[in-house]
């Protein structure tokens, strides 16, 4: 029996001891753990500090420039007032200068206007001057050339008019046709041009260049227009009855006339005959007293 319970008892014994020892090595086991863990802590709290003086140093610097920056955005806001009253300074001053120049400039155009207008005028009365200097000169200058040129047309057109007479007549022959279906358009025609040419020669001068040879061809004309039997009547400064059968186109009263006194004073175009027939009745200005107005 009582072996029996010391095999028991060391049983235990060894049972403890086995227990005993597992629970030391386990202890040792967390132990060197716990040790791992603290060298891993003490290497996490490092870094972690030595991230903190990092973050810190980091942060000093940041706020450092934050000042710095303040202070240079504070300096530049300074500048830009500045500068903003400067320029309110300026658009015064440029304000002031436009006024001023617009006043000047405004002197100045009136003085230049009126400067210029007195020129121009000047100049203008000047150039006036010489362009009616010129005028006259060219007038008399002109005149003359003027006159020469319509007498060489009125000799051409007076050799011209003779042939168409001369043609006239070489159509007319062997036609013997009544007095009332004679067409005598073109003969008063030459009639009427006649007539005023030699109304023209007698206010030319007799030296006037072309003025014999234009006599010559009107002479040609009117003595075969006479040869064809017809003749021109002047009724100027005849005194009007009523047998006359010329037309009236004009009347004008005149003092120097007695009362009751009408004269013919103008012939516009002249009475034709053909052989002592009137084929055109002519036009004429009559004179009338102007007494006959006044009361007795």
């Amino acid at each position: 029996m009582k072996k029996i319970q010391l095999k028991v008892a060391i049983f235990f014994l060894c049972l403890l001891s086995t227990i005993g020892y597992s629970q030391t090595q386990n202890a040792l086991k967390d132990k060197s753990k716990i040790e791992k863990l603290e060298i891993r802590i003490d290497s996490v709290s490092s870094s972690i500090a030595d991230i903190t003086k990092t973050m810190q140093a980091e942060f000093k610097n940041l706020s450092e420039n934050q000042v710095a920056i303040k202070n240079q955005f504070q300096s530049l806001t300074n500048k830009l007032n500045s500068l903003s009253t400067e320029q309110n300074t300026l658009k015064d001053i440029m304000t002031d200068l436009n006024q001023k120049t617009d006043k000047e400039i405004t002197s100045i155009k009136k003085d230049t206007l009126t400067k210029f207008l007195v020129v121009s005028l000047s100049i203008l009365f000047t150039l006036l001057i010489i362009i009616v200097i010129i005028v006259v000169f060219q007038k008399k200058f002109k005149k003359v050339n003027v006159v020469e040129e319509s007498i060489k047309i009125d000799a051409k057109v007076s050799e011209m008019l003779e042939n168409q007479l001369v043609l006239l007549k070489k159509e007319a022959v062997g036609k013997k046709l009544p007095e009332t279906e004679i067409d005598h358009s073109l003969p008063v025609s030459v009639g009427n041009e006649i007539f005023r040419m030699r109304k023209r020669i007698k206010h030319m001068d007799e030296n006037t260049k072309g003025i014999h040879a234009l006599k010559n061809a009107l002479t040609r004309l009117e003595d075969e227009f006479n040869r064809q039997g017809y003749t021109i009547k002047d009724l100027t400064g005849q005194s009007y009855v009523d047998e006359l059968t010329v037309k009236i186109t004009n009347t004008i009263r005149r003092d120097d006339l007695e009362p009751g006194e009408e004269i013919i004073s103008r012939m516009i175009t002249p009475q034709i005959f053909h052989n002592g027939v009137a084929v055109s009745h002519g036009e004429a200005e009559l004179s009338i007293s102007s007494k006959n107005m006044k009361q007795p």
